[in-house]
């Protein structure tokens, strides 16, 4: 019983060591990517203002971080597990008050 629950803890160990290495890796990412946007920003606005282009590598590249992003953390509240339901409930709660709304 004991070496299962030990194994239980260093898959554990393992999932989380994982876990925090992707997100230092994100972290690292999303820094690199705000200094190298800022730096063609800059190079954009100094050297060619009237094409703005330094968006077109800001889209690609955030779109990616934002990707990752997801895998991370997870889909926003908005879409996560429970919003069908709490959208059901919501529009069932709106229904039953004009329902009571129309018999006054």
């Amino acid at each position: 019983m004991n070496e299962a629950y030990f194994e239980s803890e260093e898959t554990h160990l393992a999932r989380g060591k994982k876990r925090v290495l992707a997100l230092k890796v994100f972290y690292g990412n999303l820094i690199s990517y705000v200094v190298v946007i800022a730096l063609l920003a800059v190079i954009n606005y100094k050297y060619s203002p009237e094409i703005i282009w330094f968006c077109w590598p800001a889209l690609g590249w955030g779109t990616g971080l934002f990707l990752r992003w997801m895998t991370l953390f997870g889909l926003p509240m908005w879409l996560g597990k429970d919003w069908e339901a709490k959208k059901i409930k919501e529009f069932m709660a709106k229904e039953r008050q004009r329902r009571s709304m129309d018999g006054l």
